[in-house]
């Protein structure tokens, strides 16, 4: 099947095209400001003329095939998709020339500002000839077919207004069929996105506008493809992992298990986003919103907690995607093929290949003359075997997954939930009332760290107690899904190494250190300059180590 890639790189020309219109249009409102001389230079104001020509362009290009198909000739199209190209190529060239001219002088957020909109402007230029080599294609297959046959504005009207939902169905047919090339697009723009924020300091924001947008837009692709799963046959339809197998229980069980759980993973995905545009208004307003979004989740997580009858939280609370699809599809499209290619054989030509295809999947007697079909490999058969074996964990029901919890191991888990909420408190007090040497507020204190590891190191020995003393054979009693949660946590404590006091006064030292050795050594240097970037997002924010 074909993949078509004109859609995703629409997409994503939107995407970057708003965020370099943000990141120029804030540089020319700053240095347009009366109290200041100088002027915006032409190079910036070049780029914002291309993002605005970008957004008509894009418009166009969306909107005409449509609507006036007679606009759209396959000429036109061409020629303003090199067009736009150009201006990309020359934007981002001469910004970034004029950043390397002025660097000596330039520094602080503008010019952060200005390295980041030449370095979205490079992939907007790669995403433009991309689709200037599709437009290219397209002119050379279809010469000599003149401009759709345009339609009466009666015609036009119904359709116009039928074309949002038919739009949706359409990009909904697209991920459901090309499952695995839209996962690696989210998966290279999310990449993108974790080098961005640290490496230029004032751009995170933008940047991280993009990596919740991913994040949000893959749930609802996750959504799309649960529903092409459950519309496959019995015997196409995958195995599912425990974990998907417990929340698809629930979900399917109860509305409001599933929009908490929504609203849950909403608000972790935008958690960060919403925690670096609050700090634009103080250092105050940051912590209030801090506090705000932990005890929302952690209301969430009370209420997902009642919902399962006091079962211990899973993480992530809603169906992970674990299937193409498409790969399912294509093989059932393969075997229709393969028949309709037997069924059309005709004549000696199609016995030929008939006896052809029998001898190299058949082995005859030498003294009888008989055929007897070829095995399959051992590892094929012991492959097979094994997909077959049903564990104890296949046999309980959903919910059996996860063993209730009560007394002590009820208030473990709710120790846990409210943990970040404790933790978070501590830190905005003695954020507000305490100073360190560095004149950094209360981040070298060791009390509100000592604080929040306590109660989540207590919780956790605690709920291993609770289930020695209830399972039956304790620890070793446990489901694969409660050993799999129990041992993510376990691994998650370890980010307490990148929080509060330990570092400040442990971690960020050695870091600093490793990350000078790497410095003038080829290929090294990369890497400390990987772990400086990720550095600044460490030190001035709260989420990107949070684990909950």
């Amino acid at each position: 099947m074909a993949f078509n890639f004109t859609l995703p790189i629409r997409i994503a020309q939107a995407v970057f095209v708003i965020v370099v219109l943000g990141l120029t249009a804030y540089v020319a409102h700053w240095i347009n400001n009366p109290r200041t001389p100088a002027r915006s230079p032409d190079e910036n104001n070049f780029l914002i003329f291309t993002s605005v020509w970008t957004i008509v362009v894009l418009v166009y290009l969306l909107v005409t095939p449509w609507l006036l198909p007679r606009f759209a000739h396959r000429f036109a199209v061409l020629a303003v998709e090199a067009l736009t190209m150009l201006f990309w190529f020359a934007g981002f060239i001469a910004l970034a020339v004029y950043t390397s001219g002025v660097s000596y002088i330039c520094s602080g957020h503008v010019c952060n500002n200005l390295k980041a909109a030449c370095v979205f402007g490079a992939f907007e230029w790669l995403l433009w000839s991309a689709s200037t080599v599709l437009a290219t294609l397209q002119v050379t297959r279809s010469r000599g077919n003149g401009p759709a046959k345009p339609m009466g504005a009666s015609d036009r009207l119904p359709e116009a207004l039928a074309l949002p939902p038919k739009w949706l169905g359409l990009y909904g047919d697209f991920v459901t069929k090309n499952a695995s090339s839209v996962s690696q697009i989210e998966s290279a723009l999310r990449s993108l996105t974790y080098i961005i924020p640290g490496r230029f300091r004032e751009s995170e924001l933008a940047s991280e506008s993009l990596h919740s947008s991913i994040q949000l837009l893959s749930i609802y692709h996750d959504s799309l493809l649960a529903r092409a799963v459950a519309r496959l046959p019995p015997t196409q339809k995958p195995s599912p992992s425990p974990h998907n197998r417990y929340t698809r229980f629930w979900t399917q069980k109860s509305t409001l298990y599933r929009r908490i759980s929504l609203t849950l993973q909403v608000l972790q995905y935008t958690e960060l986003l919403i925690e670096m545009a609050a700090k634009r208004r103080g250092e105050r307003i940051r912590w209030r919103v801090v506090v705000l979004l932990e005890f929302v989740k952690a209301m969430c997580r009370l209420g997902l907690l009642r919902l399962t009858n006091s079962r211990p939280l899973v993480t992530p609370p809603l169906p992970e995607r674990e299937i193409d699809p498409t790969k399912l599809g294509e093989e059932q499209s393969q075997e229709e093929e393969g028949f309709e290619d037997d069924q059309g054989l005709d004549g000696e030509f199609g016995d030929e290949r008939q006896q052809r295809q029998d001898s190299d999947t058949a082995w005859s007697m030498p003294r009888t003359g008989l055929t007897l079909p070829s095995l399959p490999a051992s590892p094929d058969v012991t492959n097979y075997l094994l997909s077959k074996v049903l564990t104890a964990d296949d046999l309980k029901p959903p919910k059996a997954l996860l063993h209730r919890v009560s007394g002590p191991g009820q208030l473990a888990e709710i120790l846990y939930i409210l943990r970040p909420v404790i933790y978070a408190l501590a830190m905005q007090h003695w954020n507000a009332r305490t100073v360190d040497s560095t004149g950094k507020r209360g981040k070298s204190n060791w009390q509100p760290w000592l604080l929040g590891l306590s109660i989540e190191y207590g919780a956790r020995q605690l709920a291993k107690k609770d289930f020695k003393e209830r399972v039956a054979g304790g620890l070793r009693g446990l489901t694969g899904l409660e050993r799999e949660e129990l041992r993510r946590r376990g691994w998650a404590m370890g980010w307490w190494a990148l929080r509060g006091a330990f570092y400040e006064n442990v971690t960020r030292p050695y870091l600093s250190s490793f990350t000078s050795k790497l410095r003038n050594k080829p290929l090294l240097n990369l890497l400390g300059g990987v772990v400086e970037d990720y550095e600044y997002l460490w030190e001035e924010y709260y989420f990107p180590t949070a684990t909950l």
